[in-house]
Parts: structure tokens; sequence; C-alpha cells
């Protein structure tokens, strides 16, 4: 089954789904919010996949990134969707994860992410897998 729903609040069971897989999203939503949703819904043993979301090791960075993001949207006409914009701080990440019972199987962002995918061929993307050691309680 597939949903496509607000990754804040899912329409799904507790403990009931396999992987939750966010392509280019992950950062559209305060990251905390978005794994402890994660957690609510995984099964024991479930993944969390992200892939192609900004995550940063710096203040600055995100700083820069939110900057970037603000412009495109206002150039683009949509100016208010910046505000849907919530760069990953790494460290913020680590937390998530680690309070709602995560094991973190791979982490690739900034210089990491640029090598581990010239590695393979492709342009430099982010990639985050980790597994619920636990269920939802």
């Amino acid at each position: 089954m597939q949903v496509r729903a607000d990754m804040r609040s899912l329409p799904l069971r507790d403990s009931t789904v396999d992987v939750a897989f966010y392509g280019a999203s992950l950062h559209y939503a305060l990251v905390a919010d978005a794994i402890g949703e994660a957690a609510r819904v995984l099964r024991a043993g479930g993944l969390v996949i992200a892939v192609d979301s900004p995550m940063y090791g710096d203040r600055r960075q995100q700083a820069l990134a939110q900057a970037r993001s603000a412009a495109y949207y206002a150039e683009a006409g949509f100016p208010e969707l910046a505000d849907h914009y919530h760069p990953i701080d790494v460290a913020d990440l680590r937390a998530a994860l680690a309070a709602r019972g995560f094991a973190l199987l791979r982490l690739e962002a900034g210089r990491t992410a640029r090598r581990w995918w010239q590695g393979v061929g492709r342009p430099e993307r982010s990639f985050l897998l980790a597994k619920l050691d636990h269920g939802y309680s």
C-alpha cells in the first residue's frame, strides 16, 4: 500500500508500516515531528529512508539554504512556500532518531554525501537509513 499524506499526521494505525520513505521531502516538516510520526506508524524493525533532503552540519549552512529557498520561492511567485522549508540540522536529526528508538544505519550529508554519491557516479544527494529498534509506545 502506498500512502501520500502529511508526514506529521499520517492516516495510519500504530505499528503497521514496514518502511517510511521520504523522497526530497523530509525538509518540509520539522524533523522531530516527521521522525516521531514515522516511529508511531512503523513496526519494530521498520526502516526510515530519506533521499535528497538537504542536511547541514552547521547553522551557517542552514541559514544560507533557507535564504536560497526563500529567493527561489519568491522568484517563482510563491514566497509563502518558504515558510514550509526546514533545512535539516544533522545533530537534530540524530537526536530525533535516538529519542524515538531508531538505530542509525547510514547517514550521508555534506562532504560525506558528496564523496559517497560521486563514488556511485551520481550528483550529490543526502541519504538516511535508520531502523526502528522497538515498537511504538
